[in-house]
């Protein structure tokens, strides 16, 4: 990032001599040292005792506009907490975040004070498993739209049809994120950094996606494998799958619809499982209540 250290500490500046500032906190990826000339400026403010966020808030923006209209504002408050969202001229993202927490930190947000007296912060966490729970809800919602696939092409809904392989694309994405916990702490343009090169590959090779049939079709099919691959090894191995039965009622119905075959966990293609010629009534029972599917 250009002239980082210059643009921290004028809004540092700016932002000290406000009235009820207890401290600022640097944030991000400035506060990592691992910025580029992309990253935004990500600052806390922690309110004095009795101050109220909301307000330290409103003075933290003209101070840092001054006599130039922003180009854009989010504002996110509660109680406690007020978050600012600025782009300002020429394009440049500073994100505010005004706490009244005289402890502030936590796993989202490493800090480092560049302002006032030393305060007490909570650090990130250390080392944290895989969200497998995350894993298995992502699973879920794959295997929730893949169920919708012939509803919205039967009704020619080529809308919710794209919307859907989008749907699928980034619950894809979020799956790779999952496997590294430091993404939990990281802005969303840093994230994508951190997926594995194997799993870039699978997501940047997956078909267009397009308004008809043929191309949805060829999304979803490779999206599947690609969910498939992902899972198969690594510490997302370990998540859990929908039972089996649910599994083989999904793969009969979409079989059935629209031509669609998908693979089961643990199979290379799905031309090799015992109920590909099976209709919906001929699955079988219920099979593993979780797991993997198997």
């Amino acid at each position: 990032m250009a002239d980082a250290r210059d643009l921290v500490d004028h809004h540092v500046e700016l932002l000290s001599a406000l009235p009820g500032v207890r401290a600022v906190l640097l944030g991000g990826s400035l506060a990592r040292d691992a910025a580029d000339r992309w990253s935004d400026l990500d600052l806390m403010i922690v309110a004095a005792d009795g101050v109220a966020p909301a307000d330290l808030a409103d003075a933290a923006l003209a101070a840092v506009t001054g006599a130039d209209e922003p180009l854009l504002v989010i504002r996110r408050e509660s109680d406690h907490h007020c978050l600012l969202n600025l782009v300002l001229p020429p394009w440049t993202r500073v994100d505010l975040s005004v706490t009244d927490d005289q402890r502030p930190g936590g796993p989202r947000m490493p800090l480092r004070q560049v302002y006032g007296e030393p305060l007490d912060l909570t650090p990130p966490p250390g080392d944290t498993a895989v969200d497998l729970d995350g894993a298995a809800a992502v699973i879920t919602q794959f295997v929730r739209v893949y169920g919708l696939l012939p509803v919205v092409l039967g009704r020619d809904d080529l809308v919710t049809s794209v919307q859907g392989c989008h749907l699928i694309w980034g619950e894809l994405v979020k799956l790779c994120l999952l496997i590294d916990p430091e993404t939990g702490r990281m802005g969303a343009l840093s994230k994508a950094q951190r997926i594995l090169p194997e799993h870039r590959d699978l997501l940047l090779a997956l078909p267009a996606i397009a308004p008809d049939r043929r191309t949805i079709l060829a999304f979803h099919e490779a999206a599947w494998s690609a969910l498939l691959a992902i899972t198969a090894s690594g510490p997302l191995a370990e998540a859990d799958w929908p039972p089996e039965r649910t599994l083989q009622q999904l793969r009969s119905w979409l079989q059935q619809t629209v031509g669609l075959t998908l693979a089961l966990p643990g199979t290379t293609s799905g031309s090799g499982d015992a109920s590909a010629e099976g209709g919906v009534d001929d699955l079988p029972g219920d099979g593993e209540a979780g797991g993997r599917g198997r």
